[in-house]
């Protein structure tokens, strides 16, 4: 689909920032997910008022590409 043909169909929701660093007892994953809540929250957005099948989250690090996110994940699934 063409980004012309994306008007009225898609929106930016919001910001969510979290902690940086290592923090003890946190895993990238929950970092994502308070990332995911606080945008959500920022945007003014209540998931029980919503259809689930049609809202998203793109999520975007400062730490690298979506394919090292992919890479990571997967050594995380394979070796804990």
């Amino acid at each position: 689909m063409a980004f012309e043909n994306l008007r009225g169909r898609i929106a930016v929701a919001g910001v969510g920032y979290t902690p940086q660093g290592k923090v003890e007892g946190r895993t990238a994953v929950s970092f994502h997910c308070e990332a995911i809540r606080n945008a959500l929250e920022d945007a003014g957005i209540d998931m029980e008022k919503e259809d689930p099948f049609r809202v998203g989250v793109s999520v975007g690090s400062g730490i690298g590409s979506l394919q090292a996110l992919e890479r990571e994940h997967k050594k995380l699934l394979e070796k804990g």
